[in-house]
Order: structure tokens, then C-alpha cells, then sequence
């Protein structure tokens, strides 16, 4: 079986984000700025440290809505969530397989189309539509569960500095600093920029990273809104179908 969440360079293949400081620390407090006329930056240290408190923020945060679009030459992937502090919900559509995780009650539960059962869950058994639990003792649980929560999200994620933050701007409809850094996978460092809101509590909001000729992008909304999430009406235990 696949991993929800996925990330470049291995289209398509599991990645996170790491955190070790207070949430929020006020942006004025945490970094040192130099100016030219023409852009703003901000030193290393202060950068790497503004990056770490929008991890530990984002972490904390409650609820948050997330979109992943990645693309590497015929194969695209997007993922909607809404993610929880213990509950989620995680769509996704990669080149024609459709499948969907649902986290409620310490219950996972999957269900997908018949190309999704077969390639993203790689359970061939499995029915287009029906949904299937997936119990904490499952050997399958903690794969199908990776970010779906947002601790887990945000610790699949592995976003790290050094960093480099670039000139205040708006994107995402509201002001950001563009913060350089990479993301590791494996043995590799994936050249990426985490955009983060500028405020007391710096939370990502966008995050870019390219690599081989592939590209993902991610965004982060609706931070601390909650969505009532519901287990479904019916469901078979993921055993009945060799998981």
C-alpha cells in the first residue's frame, strides 16, 4: 500500500514537516531584517527560526483545509483535506484513481473507484464505493493514517533550513514571507519555499517545491475552522479484502 501523502521526487511517494518551538511568537520578535529599496530579506537564523515556530504553530493549530497539486510529466495528483488535531478527511485523484481516507472515532476508513483500490491502496479486492475500516491494530493503519490528522500532516512534511526569507508579499490572498529552504526525502534535499502569514502566529500558507522535472504545490486555509466529520453508514472490515 501507498502512503496518502505524497511528495516529490518519488511521484508520488510519502514526505512531512518538522517543529520544535513555541507557537505563537510574535514575527516582529524572531527576525532581524536588512532593506534595499527595492526588497526586504531576512537573515538566516531569524529565518530558520521564523520557519520552526510556523511549524509548531501549524501543528497546534486545530483544523486546517489543505490542497496538494503535483505534477511530473503525464502523471498529475491533487489532494483536498480537511485535517483535525484527531480527525480527518483526505481525498485523492492521481491520473484516474480516485480515493478517499476518512479518520473518525480512532476508525480509518478507505473506500476509492476501482483503479484507486488497485494502484494507490493496492488492494485489488476491493469494491468500487464501499467503504472499508481499518482498526488501530491493523498493520495497514498507521500507512493509511499518515497525515490525515494534522500532527501527522505537519510532521510528514520534512520542510528544513537552513532558510531565507524573501521580500513580504501577498499571495494567497493575504501577506506572506516566502521562506527558502528544502525538503528532505530519503538521501535527497528538495530545493522549496514555504510561504508563511505574517502575524503573532506565523502559519504556512503555501508551500512550493520542484525537483527533477517535477512540481508540487500545497496550500493551507480555513486555519482553526472545524468540520464535523461522520463514520459511514456502512463499512467492511479491510481484513475481508487481504488488507
Amino acid at each position: 500500500m501507498i502512503r496518502p501523502r505524497v511528495l516529490l521526487p518519488l511521484v508520488l511517494a510519502g514526505a512531512g514537516l518538522v517543529a520544535a518551538s513555541p507557537a505563537g511568537a510574535s514575527l516582529a520578535a524572531t527576525t532581524t531584517t536588512t532593506s534595499t529599496a527595492a526588497t526586504t530579506t531576512t537573515a538566516p537564523s531569524s529565518a530558520t527560526t521564523l520557519c520552526t515556530k510556523a511549524i509548531s504553530d501549524a501543528k497546534a493549530g486545530g483544523w486546517v483545509h489543505e490542497v496538494v497539486t503535483a505534477t511530473e510529466g503525464s502523471k498529475h495528483l491533487t489532494e483536498t483535506g480537511d485535517i483535525g488535531g484527531s480527525e480527518g478527511r483526505q481525498k485523492v485523484s492521481i491520473t484516474g484513481a480516485l480515493a478517499q481516507v476518512l479518520y473518525v472515532g480512532h476508525t480509518a476508513y478507505i473506500t476509492a473507484n476501482k483503479k484507486g483500490f488497485s494502484t494507490y491502496f493496492e488492494l485489488t479486492k476491493g469494491k468500487a464505493g464501499d467503504w472499508y475500516s481499518v482498526s488501530s491494530s491493523n498493520s495497514f493503519f498507521a500507512t493509511v493514517t499518515a497525515a490525515v490528522t494534522i500532527r501527522s500532516d505537519f510532521t510528514e512534511l520534512d520542510f528544513s533550513g537552513p532558510c531565507t526569507a524573501g521580500a513580504t508579499k501577498t499571495e494567497h490572498g493575504q501577506k506572506v514571507v516566502p521562506l527558502a529552504g528544502h525538503i528532505i526525502s530519503g538521501s535527497s534535499q528538495i530545493p522549496a519555499t514555504l510561504d508563511v502569514a505574517t502575524g503573532s502566529k506565523p502559519l504556512p500558507v503555501g508551500l512550493t517545491a520542484t525537483s527533477d522535472g517535477a512540481t508540487e504545490k500545497a496550500t493551507w486555509s480555513d486555519w482553526g475552522k472545524s468540520v464535523s466529520l461522520h463514520k459511514p453508514s456502512s463499512s467492511k472490515p479491510i481484513s475481508t479484502i487481504g488488507g
